[in-house]
């Protein structure tokens, strides 16, 4: 038996965008009061971004804004087997991303974990057949 073999990206459909109904006062007002296109205002809007002043510290965040990572569940535990991996050189594997945010803290985290004296390698899975989120398989592996 063959395998089925995907199509080719440019063989496929077309994607298609949809965009929620924005109402063209808000639009038109946060184009207006920030002096960003209305395509922007509208993209704004439509993520719920309808006042100026949310709109605004979306489009220029600062550091206070940013969650606190300690907060995060369990972090503690992840960091004291990060910690033992590192101290016993056993191989770390970092699960990263095929976008650009994605493959720069890989290697930054790669770069980090050597430093400090541990093992690391990555995993980048292929845009087009693995698609998006982690599998399992590739963990097992």
């Amino acid at each position: 038996m063959i395998d089925e073999v995907e199509a080719p990206v440019w063989q496929r459909p077309a994607a298609r965008w949809n965009r929620r109904p924005t109402a063209a006062d808000v639009v038109k007002e946060l184009s207006r009061e920030l002096a960003i296109p209305r395509l922007v205002a509208s993209v704004l809007a439509a993520r719920g971004l309808t006042d100026c002043v949310s709109a605004k510290e979306f489009l220029t965040p600062q550091l206070e804004q940013l969650h606190d990572p300690r907060a995060m569940q369990d972090l503690s535990i992840a960091v004291l087997r990060l910690q033992s991996a590192i101290c016993e050189r056993q191989p770390i594997l970092i699960y990263g991303d095929y976008d650009v945010d994605g493959t720069a803290s890989i290697v930054i985290l790669k770069k980090a974990i050597e430093i400090l004296g541990g093992v690391a390698e990555f995993h980048i899975p292929h845009r087009l057949k693995d698609g998006l989120g982690m599998r399992s398989e590739v963990v097992e592996q």
